[in-house]
């Protein structure tokens, strides 16, 4: 019932969408059975969330720097990814968002990053929800680096670039007037993306296949609560690989540190889990979704301090109600059928639950009704859970555990922002954490946001006012029961957690810079481990928190279909990620690789394509912080910890990795 009144609702504009939807050209109707019908892929594929990379006209006109070459052309951006939709020039997941206040866009679906595509030289598995190998990065700045060209030839002694760009967006015989107008917006459109430009460009090397999706979200919340324009953000400096998002909707984190979690039974509205809402939310925030915010707006409290965005919320929902439907791709026929009576894969599983299961659970794929426990909440109750596993022991910065590269985690926990607009307002998303178990609004004392705070409030609480400013679409997914209710709630959280207090209006010129330099800047493992230990420290202190650097141990569904491995893609197969740290390769392709069923994971490059290459070590042979390969050093069996090189060993290797492709 749930599902039709949603389809009702969505009759008309899903119909208009999924005429623009695409599929991967490489699709060659062999799935990984992983049970999408064409409703779904459609929605994957070609509903927009409200990404605005760059208006279209612009994108369809612009050169790359200093070239006759078009920024759209075929040839260019095969350099940034290697899959496109079908019968179109535009990679995998890019769509076009249509807004008649707005204007057309180009943005990104949540396909952009979550879908890839297995080659292993003969055959072409796509792998829906799976890791894509865009190279963002070098996407971003190259698109940042042509259009600031254009601008530095525009004025009034325009020069022929400008008045190229100038005649394809508006035509030729523009008037003067329009020229200026196309001047003025084009200069809006830099300064606000200079600051987060700057943070990604200054970040490192990125490559195909990863992002610092977090660091952009993180620092476009500092910027949009009013951090002045000359402060430097902390750099984006630990891409991770795009995760894979099977079975996102049945757990209570997500995030490679599990930072994004749940909240359950708040007693709002049926069908929507807000936990979910506020993570897309988030996530549109990466990927340059545009955010309209006043002080007058945040301090009028005779409508809720509420913040405008292009967000597409109730297509947000349809994505997650189509993920929720998704299942792990399964192990196909043609790389050898998986036999689950064979000795082999019965060994394998005994491996498994001897040396894995203790960190992974074992879910069951067709279930998709299983609700995975946090174990760091106490929800161990016999079913499959996720466990946070410490990045390093912090008590002893030189002691081994885990040991993996903890620039990702660290910098997330030390990010900063003072709070700008948002000082002296209430803290709602903390107020609503509390709601949880406890339906007295009224009985809340909310906190007020101080001067400085950690940027993953401010996400929360942006997250939220975006969520209030699209309640008219969260009602009508509930129309036939649930209107009534939902008015009811959000006057009572105006009124019984804000109150009238119109907070306090802060110039953001007198705004100083961030509170603490955080981990982002730092070039060695020891110095992040340090500085992120004493920030928590100083955390806890203030009492503001006791987080512990944690990456999150999923389920492993699918995990053949999700190279390469570590949060960070520093291994490129499971087999190489079984080997001691020593024995891992330093450098391998990535981009169009080819796909090794043996190994589970990349090969050599496949000839033609968008090819790169991921390093562990810089030129001078120093490990690159965000890069480190090492940690997970977990051996296949007892065997392998005693004698890795042994027969034996080798035998219970390619026994548990018999058993991972049935997962």
């Amino acid at each position: 019932m749930k599902r039709f009144l949603f389809a009702l609702f969505f009759g008309f504009s899903f119909a208009a969408n999924a005429a623009q939807a695409c599929s991967p050209s490489a699709y060659n109707g062999r799935g990984l059975s992983q049970d999408w019908n064409e409703e779904d892929r459609a929605t994957w594929y070609g509903l927009s969330q409200g990404s605005r990379l760059i208006p279209l006209a612009w994108y369809e006109t612009l050169r790359l720097k200093d070239s006759k070459t078009r920024f759209a052309d075929r040839a260019v951006q095969e350099r940034y990814a290697s899959e496109f939709c079908a019968d179109s020039d535009l990679p995998l997941g890019f769509v076009v968002d249509r807004s008649d206040e707005r204007g057309d866009a180009l943005g990104l679906t949540c396909s952009a990053c979550h879908t890839g595509v297995l080659h292993d030289g003969t055959n072409s598995f796509v792998v829906e929800g799976g890791a894509s190998d865009l190279d963002l990065q070098s996407y971003m700045a190259d698109m940042f680096a042509g259009l600031v060209d254009v601008y530095r030839d525009a004025g009034p002694t325009a020069g022929a670039r400008w008045q190229s760009f100038a005649s394809g967006v508006l035509g030729d015989g523009y008037t003067g007037e329009e020229g200026a107008q196309l001047e003025t917006e084009l200069r809006d459109w830099l300064q606000r993306r200079h600051q987060i430009q700057t943070s990604v460009e200054n970040g490192g090397e990125w490559g195909h296949g990863r992002t610092d999706a977090v660091a952009v979200i993180l620092n476009t919340a500092t910027v949009l609560s009013g951090q002045r324009a000359g402060v430097t953000l902390p750099i984006a400096s630990a891409p991770v690989s795009y995760p894979h998002v099977w079975n996102a909707p049945q757990m209570r984190r997500v995030q490679w540190n599990g930072s994004a979690t749940k909240i359950k039974d708040i007693g709002l509205i049926d069908t929507i889990e807000m936990g979910a809402v506020t993570r897309n939310i988030a996530e549109v925030l990466g990927v340059f979704g545009e955010i309209e915010l006043t002080v007058d707006r945040l301090n009028d409290t005779s409508r809720y301090p509420s913040i405008k965005s292009s967000v597409k919320l109730a297509n947000l929902v349809h994505l997650e109600r189509s993920m929720e439907t998704l299942k792990s791709p399964a192990w196909p026929d043609v790389w050898g059928a998986v036999d689950r009576q064979d000795p082999t894969y019965l060994h394998g599983k005994t491996l498994y639950e001897n040396q894995c299961a203790s960190c992974h659970s074992v879910l069951d794929r067709d279930d998709l009704s299983i609700q995975v426990g946090d174990a760091a909440l106490g929800e161990d109750v016999g079913g499959p859970v996720t466990r946070m596993v410490p990045a390093f022991d912090v008590t002893d910065l030189n002691a081994k555990g885990h040991d993996t590269d903890p620039m990702m985690v660290c910098n997330v926990l030390t990010h900063t922002s003072w709070t700008g607009k948002f000082e002296q307002l209430h803290n709602t998303f903390g107020s609503f954490r509390r709601l949880v178990g406890n339906k007295d609004i009224t009985a809340l004392a909310p906190d007020k946001f101080e001067k400085g705070t950690l940027t993953l409030r401010l996400i929360e609480e942006l997250a939220l006012r975006m969520t209030y400013e699209k309640r008219g679409e969260l009602m009508e997914l509930q129309s036939r029961d649930l209107d009534e209710r939902a008015a009811s709630f959000f006057t009572g959280l105006k009124e019984g957690i804000f109150g009238t207090d119109p907070g306090k209006q802060v110039d953001p010129a007198s705004i100083g810079d961030r509170p603490t330099e955080g981990t982002h800047a730092l070039k060695s493992i020891g110095a992040v481990k340090q500085r992120c230990v004493e920030f928590l420290a100083e955390q806890a202190l203030s009492g503001q928190g006791d987080a512990v650097p944690e990456y999150k141990a999923r389920p492993l569904n699918g995990i053949f279909a999700s190279p390469p491995y570590l949060h960070n893609g520093s291994v490129p197969s499971i087999y190489d990620l079984l080997l001691p740290a020593s024995k891992r390769p330093t450098e391998f392709d990535v981009g169009r690789v080819r796909y090794d069923p043996v190994r589970m994971g990349f090969a050599e490059a496949l000839e033609g394509g968008s090819v790169s290459a991921f390093h562990v070590l810089d030129e001078a042979g120093q490990v690159i912080v965000g890069n480190f390969n090492g940690g997970h050093e977990y051996a296949a069996s007892l065997a392998c910890e005693s004698a890795p090189e042994s027969a034996t060993c080798a035998a219970d290797r390619l026994a548990l990795m018999e058993y991972l492709r049935g997962l």
